[in-house]
């Protein structure tokens, strides 16, 4: 079963599993999620011909409430592992509760 859900989130672009993956946890108020990683292209740690590395994240979200910046940025990246362990090299974060 995990090898097929493994497939399935191969078949979808990251920007869309990673929004998916905000909005069921967090249930944000509001959400941008942005592909930057044209601006990245040519950087010597990414890998030529690599797509969706960069990602900018503003969310806001009752689910931070009594966070602070550094606890928020865990969330969200513990969320992500999957993407990190697969290709995802960077976030931007802009996180808040309103």
């Amino acid at each position: 079963l995990a090898s097929v859900w493994r497939f399935l989130l191969d078949l979808a672009a990251r920007k869309k599993r990673i929004e998916s993956k905000l909005k069921h946890a967090f249930e944000p108020i509001f959400i941008e999620v942005r592909d930057d990683s044209n601006q990245h292209a040519g950087h010597q740690s990414i890998e030529e011909g690599a797509k969706e590395t960069h990602f900018y994240i503003n969310m806001k979200t009752l689910s931070f409430k009594g966070l602070n910046k550094v606890m928020m940025h865990r969330k969200v990246y513990e969320l992500l592992k999957y993407e990190f362990d697969n290709g995802l090299h960077a976030l931007e974060l802009e996180l808040g509760v309103n």
